[in-house]
């Protein structure tokens, strides 16, 4: 009988001396155990994990590929493999050579219930028939390869080709040829005998096809994939057919068409592929879509479900009955090429290296599962872990952790340490890495991990204050880099500044400011929620003045663990007063009245000056300098001689304007101000 363990999570107690945001990395996460190190367990869509099957490795075998690997009626089994041509037998407990083909690649295999081995080489498309050792040439096909092979029950061979045409021969007892099925596509890739109803299903590379072929050459279409090739077939006991691609350039989404690019051209696309399966009504349904993946291989595992070979990063899959999906284990080896049922159970093919893999029921006595480094973002206190397992008597599930300051584990890294009383024992870090190991002495049953989750509260940081600055109405409409929300009304400024928090807690903010010559700042305004401060500027006399923003995460932190930041803004000037017209002189002469005075302001530079003569039309003027770029400035032009009433106007660069008007008679000026 099994029994339950639930690790529960962090104690009340311990809660209480850390901020109160605790963070959990959770397998509720469907990536959580994607990027991390499978040795010997199995982990499901639903992210349950349990050991995996043992998985053996035949020895032998001294080739780069494994193209197929096929059991015959008496029980022997064989292995075709390239780049020399060879075809292995399992002798005993390995592999030894069988026979040396005149070809690179022995692309194809099949065997009959005579022991007659068939055999087919590529380039050139070379069938052999080999009779107890001995290699001879039984046809060149006229075709450019031959990619796959099946027998039936009454010795039958069935030879799939392809190059120009998809095509299937039948090659009787009795020596006769037939060309069963002659295709639109560009090869028929891969062959499933339905023993049990007779028939042929064949997956083509073109239109991505299922066909179905009788035996006596009748073809129909059972199925169109989205992809461009079907790789693999495999049909159960029920005739429930599953079907896995491996199109390398086409992009898979549901309902996409297979319109070709305009003028010809191929675009480059995720590399996406898809397993599907057709009930007995012929209705059929996408199960999964892989990404950077092909489907090489397929077959039944007697249990209702099937298995799953892929290329290029050698993963395993099984797919039980129900539909959901296991990753059952990543091999060294990168290419998963073709299944074969042996009496020892089912056998693996790999490519990228060669190599035959023994697939048992029972299960490993042992597992591992190594996470990928896990980042919290900053120093943290780790904290518990909590899992829900099911342990069979026997069994254990052992946790084990350890943590450091860089994002791969080095020598700085604390060394892996088991979990003690639910507690996570490593030492503070910002990575942390754990490693689960399941074992279990009855190879009939697995411990199985149904959810696991890891807390941590990270330390806490200091809130960050930059780039305080203060605008006002007036510059917020005419400076290119004054901040533009919320836009300000005429008398009102705004403080604004940037904020970082590296745990991401909630902020509350202060401003606060003093003047120039001043020691203590005095607050402006409290308990602000956003990164800006509107306020009324007439409240604050002309000066030039400081203002300092402070931040506290206490809103998210225990009162003991809570932290503030400040920062304190450049000198800003505030000026409210308008600028003066001093030293107004004029001077009459043949030429008229030269008129001269300066433009003065206590705080601000002044921005522009013009004039108005008798009435007439404004004038702008630059001073006699060249330009206004200083808080006093000075300026001088020449009038008609009859002119009598000069107006002249001075703004500065904080939008406080003055117009002055004078009236020249005589000697005397009269003159009076208007803002």
């Amino acid at each position: 009988m099994n029994r339950f363990i639930l690790i529960a999570a962090l104690v009340l107690n311990a809660v209480c001396l850390f901020p109160v945001k605790t963070q959990f990395f959770t397998s509720d996460n469907e990536e959580f155990y994607d990027r991390g190190k499978q040795d010997g367990v199995s982990i499901n869509q639903r992210n349950v994990m349990t050991l995996s099957p043992q998985l053996v490795k035949i020895g032998g075998i001294k080739k780069d590929y494994v193209w197929k690997i096929t059991a015959a009626p008496n029980g022997d089994v064989y292995a075709a493999t390239g780049h020399a041509g060879v075809i292995y037998k399992l002798q005993g407990k390995n592999f030894a050579e069988h026979a040396v083909l005149d070809s690179l690649e022995v692309s194809a295999i099949a065997v009959d219930s005579s022991g007659t081995v068939y055999a087919a080489g590529i380039p050139k498309a070379v069938l052999y028939k080999i009779v107890k050792g001995t290699v001879s040439v039984l046809r060149v096909m006229p075709d450019l390869y031959i990619w796959d092979m099946a027998v039936d029950e009454d010795d039958n061979v069935y030879v799939a080709a392809g190059g120009k045409e998809g095509k299937l021969y039948r090659y009787a007892k009795n020596g006769t040829w037939t060309e069963l099925a002659v295709t639109k596509e560009n090869h028929i890739v891969t062959l499933c005998y339905d023993k049990k109803r007779g028939v042929i299903y064949a997956g083509t590379e073109g239109k991505g096809l299922v066909l179905r072929i009788t035996k006596t050459g009748d073809v129909s279409t059972v199925f169109s994939a989205v992809e461009e090739e079907v790789h693999a077939i495999s049909v159960n006991d029920r005739g429930e057919i599953y079907v896995g691609t491996a199109g390398r350039d086409i992009d898979v989404k549901a309902g996409d068409s297979k319109t070709p690019q305009a003028n010809g051209e191929k675009k480059s696309r995720p590399l996406k592929n898809s397993l599907y399966k057709i009930d007995t009504r012929g209705v059929s349904d996408r199960l999964f879509t892989f990404n950077d993946t092909v489907m090489l291989s397929i077959i039944d595992d007697n249990a209702g479900g099937v298995y799953v070979g892929s290329g290029d990063k050698g993963e395993l899959y099984r797919v039980a009955e129900d539909g959901i999906i296991s990753l059952v284990a990543k091999i060294d080896e990168r290419q998963i090429l073709s299944f074969a049922k042996s009496k020892d159970g089912i056998l693996a093919a790999t490519g990228n290296a060669g190599a035959v893999y023994r697939l048992d029921v029972a299960y490993r006595t042992s597992g591992s599962f190594v996470s990928e480094t896990l980042d919290a973002g900053s120093l943290t206190r780790w904290g518990s872990v909590r899992m829900k397992a099911k342990v069979p008597a026997g069994g254990n599930i052992l946790v084990e952790t350890r943590s450091g300051n860089v994002n791969s584990a080095d020598a700085t890294w604390s060394s892996y340490t088991p979990v003690v009383s639910n507690r996570i024992m490593s030492s503070e870090g910002r990575y942390l890495q754990y490693r689960l190991t399941l074992s279990n002495k009855n190879v009939s049953t697995s411990p199985e991990v149904e959810s696991l989750s890891l807390s941590y509260i990270p330390m806490n940081a200091a809130p960050e204050i930059t780039g305080v600055k203060c605008t006002t109405a007036y510059r917020q409409l005419s400076q290119k880099d004054a901040v533009k929300k919320p836009q300000l009304l005429q008398n009102t400024a705004m403080v604004t500044w940037n904020y970082y928090d590296a745990n991401g807690d909630t902020l509350r903010y202060e401003v606060y400011y003093r003047r120039e010559g001043e020691q203590k700042y005095k607050l402006l305004k409290g308990d602000l929620r956003e990164p800006s401060c509107v306020f009324d500027a007439q409240k604050l006399s002309s000066g030039v003045y400081y203002f300092k923003v402070t931040a506290t995460d206490a809103y998210d932190n225990d009162v003991r663990e809570a932290l503030t930041g400040e920062a304190i803004s450049s000198p800003f000037v505030f000026d409210q007063t308008v600028p003066q017209v001093k030293d107004f002189v004029y001077v009459a002469d043949k030429n008229g009245k030269r008129v001269s005075f300066r433009a003065v302001d206590d705080l601000s530079v002044i921005k522009s000056i013009r004039y108005a003569v008798d009435g007439g039309e404004w004038v702008y003027a630059n001073p006699n300098d060249g330009q206004c770029d200083a808080s006093a400035e000075e300026l001088s032009f020449t009038a008609a001689a009859d002119s009598d009433a000069i107006a002249i106007e001075v703004t500065d660069v904080e939008g406080n304007s003055a117009v002055y008007a004078f009236t020249v008679n005589g000697t005397s000026v009269d003159s009076q101000t208007t803002k």
